[in-house]
């Protein structure tokens, strides 16, 4: 029974958040990201696909003093697309599909502090959501217009990273969370991963493991799998999910 109905608008807040690794820790640290001096800018782009959807995203942070190497204001621009479909009780054997777009203008300040990155953010959200079919038990399409906030802590204390990550939205009370702990192998980090979603229609959870790899001195690709385990107003469902995401600073 496919039961994927409003998942990709929390995805779409997941996939922001690779910016919040973008960002280098101070240039007196040991980074698990290395800067070349000065860096103001990061382009994060990413993929996320599960059972029955599929979301992409690009995105661009610009620090205002010019350089991710010391504590300063940035500003943030982010935007995705996605498709999704699911089977709807109300008309027999009849499939919806839809699709997404998301995105987002914001202001936001990083604190560096030894090895890790305080970063937090709050900006404009703008939320599309369309069905190709129709579903008289959802009401759910339209254009959407509020406020989204981000948090998130990244660092390494020795081989050890950490990021923790969190980010509301007003539209839907939408919520992301994902919490990573790996380690160091050279250029390679290692670790699991949890990540928690949640709007007025469904939360779901995530178990599972990334790889993040420093291809370049200003460039890494992350990649993470697991399952997934969804409960909302279509019933629950269980799947596995894959995620690929690419972090240019310049």
């Amino acid at each position: 029974m496919k039961k994927i109905t409003t998942i990709l608008a929390a995805l779409s807040m997941a996939l922001a958040a690779n910016a919040g690794e973008a960002p280098p820790p101070a240039k007196n640290s040991q980074p698990v990201t290395p800067a070349l001096d000065p860096h103001g800018n990061v382009i994060f782009a990413g993929l996320d696909v599960r059972e029955y959807s599929w979301y992409t995203h690009l995105g661009y942070m610009y620090a205002l003093n010019g350089d991710l190497g010391t504590s300063g204001l940035f500003l943030r621009a982010f935007s995705g697309l996605g498709e999704y479909e699911y089977d709807q009780r109300a008309l027999a054997n009849s499939e919806v599909q839809g699709r997404i777009f998301d995105a987002d203008l914001s202001l936001g300040y990083r604190y560096l502090t030894g090895n890790f990155v305080i970063g937090g953010f709050a900006g404009l959200h703008v939320h599309d959501l369309n069905l190709f079919d129709r579903d008289p038990t959802n009401d759910g399409g339209g254009t959407d217009v509020g406020a989204r906030f981000g948090l998130d802590v990244t660092g390494t204390t020795g081989p050890i990273y950490w990021s923790a990550i969190g980010q509301y939205s007003t539209v839907e009370q939408a919520i992301w969370s994902r919490a990573r702990v790996g380690y160091t192998f050279g250029k390679v980090v290692i670790g699991p991963e949890v990540v928690y979603l949640e709007d007025d229609r469904f939360d779901e959870y995530r178990l599972g493991g990334f790889v993040k790899v420093q291809i370049l001195a200003n460039m890494s690709i992350t990649g993470a799998a697991g399952v997934a385990n969804y409960d909302g107003n279509f019933g629950d469902d269980q799947s596995f999910y894959g995620s690929l995401g690419l972090v240019f600073t310049f």
